[in-house]
């Protein structure tokens, strides 16, 4: 996955939380440590903006895009935050990268090279490598498509062979030999197949001696029993934040207990 932007928010199917990220745990922060957080940030999640400020607490809590309700926790289940897609492509466009992804912010605005998931209209001339990969999936006609129309929404894994109005969710996989923490995350993808090194989350079985690596970060949490172990089953399903020590796994009503976590030293996002 591309490198995270300060204030970005990630999904992570291990406790295992990587470096330059924390818990989405609602912690206090002192500014003077953290001042380009802040300037992100605020008290949006709350502090006294004076010495202090926190994280999101998004335990036991599902995300939606921003919409009618305010930046920030809606309610003790549900966060309203910055869901946003990749439409810069790169120099040279492949499935391995983060091009057409959706990636969650902390903070107010979508950073340059990201539009908010709105359901807008965007020509086909202008982003024709976007529409090569999402097509009218998410509505338009002819020479105009639309993108995801996340406000007031939670990203859900789509099931039977198209996404429509949620998206693709799928885990990143390394297949190397040093896999790490930062290699256990989910990829909201806009469009229907798992890029290369991956796998659309929908609780296959896989072998717990050829994935060695990941069944170290994420064991049966998800199922499975020797010699096999399974992946996230997010069909239909939404990630919640774990709001139990070590419940990741458990699922409940259209969701599926992960862990939120939040990077905290990392590029700083720009403006459009």
């Amino acid at each position: 996955m591309t490198d995270p932007y300060l204030g970005e928010i990630r999904v992570s199917a291990t406790n295992v939380v990587p470096r330059n990220f924390m818990p989405c745990h609602g912690q206090t922060l002192q500014i003077q440590q953290n001042q380009a957080l802040f300037a992100l940030l605020g008290t949006e999640w709350g502090g006294d903006a004076r010495t202090t400020m926190l994280l999101p607490d998004l335990r036991g809590k599902k995300v939606v895009g921003v919409g009618k309700h305010e930046f920030g926790p809606v309610d003790g289940t549900t966060a309203a935050i910055e869901l946003a897609i990749d439409v810069q492509p790169p120099p040279m466009p492949n499935p391995g990268t983060d091009f057409a992804k959706i990636r969650a912010f902390a903070f107010g605005f979508a950073p340059r090279g990201t539009i908010s998931c709105q359901g807008q209209s965007l020509k086909v001339a202008d982003h024709n490598q976007l529409f090569g990969l999402i097509g009218h999936t998410y509505g338009g006609e002819g020479e105009e498509f639309a993108l995801p129309n996340l406000d007031n929404r939670s990203p859900i894994g789509f099931e039977g062979s198209k996404p429509g109005t949620a998206t693709a969710s799928t885990l990143q996989l390394n297949m190397s030999t040093n896999l790490k923490a930062q290699d256990a995350l989910i990829a909201m993808a806009s469009y229907d197949f798992a890029p290369r090194d991956s796998e659309l989350c929908r609780g296959q079985s896989l072998s717990q001696s050829e994935y060695a690596d990941l069944f170290e970060l994420i064991g049966t949490k998800y199922g499975g029993e020797a010699p096999n172990f399974d992946l996230p089953d997010l069909t239909l399903r939404t990630p919640l934040g774990d709001d139990q020590e070590d419940g990741v796994g458990t699922k409940g009503d259209g969701t599926l207990a992960m862990n939120f976590i939040i990077c905290t030293e990392g590029i700083f996002p720009p403006r459009s």
